[in-house]
């Protein structure tokens, strides 16, 4: 009978541990979207720049993904001591529901017409962006975050003053000064030396362009992007040239 009793207390406990490893493998993330490709624009940036993100929304879930684009911006971002988000304004635009549907991807940029992303300090930061989403089988909706990081640069622009010793007075040379030539100097080159190349300034977003005096139609975007407005009252947005073609095949957007 003891015999008996100790077979059955081993199996149960092979029973047990033959369960343990049988649960099911969770996956990372089961919702099946993602964030990929954030990028700076402009690709190099200094302190005191203003910037912006793009950053693409993937989904790969057998549901539908709406997003709300709220003031022409679709996610938030949070940075490191390196960048900051400065308010200018309270929006003043409706929301736009963005919809996804299985299998697609949509492009976005931040920030939006009310936000700017402002570079204070050099190294390499770190931003974290956020998108907030309902799908057609939630009851509520979620976010999905992606961190990444990009660098800043000094801006030399910048005027220097000479070194100072203790006392707060100019530090002296520590070699005597050059004798005049005996000899007159050589005469200046009679062409003016080249300039130097011009670097074009960075495309503000496209309302701002707007509240800066330019007409919607005349918006500068940058080379990756596409100009379009909204339907509903023909403000000019930059987005990318695949996302323009839903936006004006949904009705929600034109490109004149």
């Amino acid at each position: 009978m003891k015999n008996k009793n100790k077979i059955f207390v081993f199996a149960s406990l092979g029973l047990l541990l033959i369960s343990s490893y049988l649960q099911p493998i969770h996956a990372d993330n089961p919702t099946g979207v993602y964030i990929v490709n954030p990028q700076i624009i402009p690709a190099t940036i200094a302190v005191g720049d203003t910037f912006a993100i793009n950053a693409t929304f993937v989904n790969v879930s057998n549901s539908t993904v709406y997003i709300q684009n709220n003031c022409l911006s679709p996610f938030t971002t949070e940075f490191d001591e390196h960048a900051t988000v400065d308010l200018l304004e309270v929006c003043r635009y409706a929301a736009i529901q963005e919809i996804i549907p299985p299998g697609a991807s949509m492009t976005f940029s931040a920030p939006g017409a009310n936000l700017d992303y402002k570079a204070v300090a050099a190294g390499q930061a770190n931003a974290t962006i956020t998108f907030s989403y309902s799908m057609t089988n939630a009851t509520s909706g979620t976010t999905v975050s992606s961190s990444f990081m990009f660098p800043i640069i000094e801006n030399n622009t910048g005027t220097t003053t000479p070194s100072e010793n203790n006392t707060g007075t100019p530090t002296p040379p520590t070699t005597p000064p050059t004798p005049p030539p005996t000899t007159p100097p050589t005469p200046p080159p009679t062409t003016p030396p080249t300039p130097p190349p011009t670097t074009p300034p960075p495309i503000t977003a496209p309302l701002k362009q707007v509240r800066s005096g330019t007409s919607p139609t005349a918006v500068t975007c940058s080379a990756d992007t596409q100009l379009v407005f909204k339907t509903e009252d023909h403000s000019p947005a930059c987005v990318k040239p695949a996302s323009a073609d839903k936006l004006v095949s949904w009705g929600w957007a034109t490109t004149s």
